[in-house]
């Protein structure tokens, strides 16, 4: 039987790799509402799911994720919003993502500097 030192130890473990976890979704969602804030165009309303109340990034429309394993953080690996007719600024978006990530944004209109 597991000794409360040792429960102890299993509880927190599994505390820090949640944080691990919402860290990394607090940044890729942070990113990607950061994109939504230099919106001047949405017709279809496609980015009307995503808002600072439903921080996790995977469930919003056209964003794809990877993870390898429970433990590790689920990470945006793709942004497909093609034939959506968006106009924004793309330097915030690109900036922001911290993982390698494919875009899709075909039929709209992007302008501004990139930066990494």
């Amino acid at each position: 039987m597991a000794t409360l030192h040792q429960l102890t130890l299993l509880l927190l473990l599994h505390h820090l790799l949640l944080a691990t976890v919402v860290v990394a979704l607090l940044m890729d969602g942070q990113a990607l509402l950061s994109f939504k804030s230099t919106m001047w165009c949405d017709p279809n309303g496609v980015l009307s799911n995503r808002n600072a109340s439903n921080m996790d990034p995977c469930v919003w429309n056209g964003v794809s994720y990877f993870s390898t394993s429970l433990d590790e953080a689920r990470r945006v690996v793709m942004l497909s919003l093609p034939q959506k007719h968006l106009i924004a600024s793309l330097s915030s978006l690109v900036g922001l993502l911290s993982s390698h990530c494919h875009l899709n944004l075909r039929d709209s209109y992007l302008f501004g500097p990139v930066s990494s």
